[in-house]
């Protein structure tokens, strides 16, 4: 038995997306999928209520937890937050994503460690209006974005047009607090970066592990239409992503599922935005079935793979 832990309130729209996908992935692998919400778990037994996905029915199920649970929930409340780490500390159970949102401070302090990375990640640090003077010492560009999470509507990217900081900082910091938590974000100092209309063509890249723990790419997306990165580049984002999530996962080793955001400057060369978890966009009409069928596949062989190292301890 696989789990799948949602957020609340969306358990009946998630068992209604995975039933048909899991129904085709599994058909020789006889998974029973279990979906249900950590307010519907019963810590001090165990056990939880939730949604069978099985054959071609979604039932009711009160039973034992699975051994390998899958987070694809964003979780608000503090006392939700607690379950989560309660779920996570429990003994006999893998619990494959304990977090879906991250901080990306903490995950460039990470990338600059290693010495292949770093290139790859832009100078950056805390915002607040008088740390930018510590990255402007010479005309450029510069991309402010929150701490935690991955929103695209939340990124203010500006050029520097002439060698007048103090001004340039003043629009930073103007347009910052009319959209930005200015005590939570980033300011990132960055090369003229590729854009269309004023917005910058933001790749992400998604990847996942399947056979043996292996991690995989699944598919690549741009939040812009009109954007498109050369088959060159997005084979090297690719390969970038690659490398980055086996080198965090030695930080964060619970990792199964996530996507990697990357920006191109205008000469080509690629950097990091963000990391990020469980996306429900992964399911959205937009992308081809094959994909989410291919998520399912890659999760169920992970879960056998879950499944066998707890047989090892």
């Amino acid at each position: 038995m696989i789990g799948l832990l949602c957020t609340s309130g969306k358990e009946e729209k998630y068992s209604a997306l995975f039933h048909s996908i899991f129904k085709s992935a599994s058909r020789n692998k006889n998974e029973a999928i279990v979906i249900f919400t950590v307010n519907n778990i019963d810590f001090s037994n165990k056990t939880f209520k939730g949604s069978l996905i099985s054959g071609e029915s979604i039932k009711p199920i009160n039973f034992k937890l699975p051994s390998v649970i899958f987070n694809l929930s964003i979780q608000h409340k503090p006392s939700d937050i607690k379950k989560i780490r309660t779920l996570f500390d429990m003994d006999d159970f893998t619990l494959v994503n304990e977090v879906n949102r991250f901080n990306q401070l903490m995950l460039m302090e990470m990338l600059s460690s290693s010495e292949s990375l770093i290139k790859y990640v832009l100078p950056f640090t805390k915002y607040t209006g008088g740390t930018l003077y510590t990255l402007f010492k010479e005309p450029s560009s510069i991309l402010i974005m929150p701490q935690k999470g991955s929103s695209f509507s939340k990124i203010i990217y500006l050029e520097q047009l002439n060698s007048d900081i103090d001004s340039f900082i003043d629009d930073i910091n103007n347009k910052v607090n009319f959209i930005l938590p200015k005590n939570y974000s980033l300011a990132l100092k960055s090369p003229k970066l590729l854009s269309y209309r004023n917005h910058i063509p933001i790749f992400r890249i998604y990847v996942q592990k399947g056979i043996n723990g292996i991690w995989r790419l699944l598919t690549s997306t741009v939040n812009l239409k009109e954007a498109d990165a050369p088959q060159s580049s997005l084979k090297e984002l690719q390969t970038i992503a690659l490398e980055s999530i086996n080198y965090i996962s030695k930080f964060i080793p619970n990792l199964g599922n996530c996507f990697i955001d990357f920006v191109l400057a205008t000469q080509g060369n690629p950097y990091f935005m963000h990391l990020g978890g469980w996306d429900h966009k992964l399911f959205s009409a937009k992308l081809d079935q094959s994909i989410q069928k291919e998520f399912c596949e890659n999760l169920i062989n992970y879960a056998d793979f879950c499944v066998s190292l707890q047989g090892r301890n």
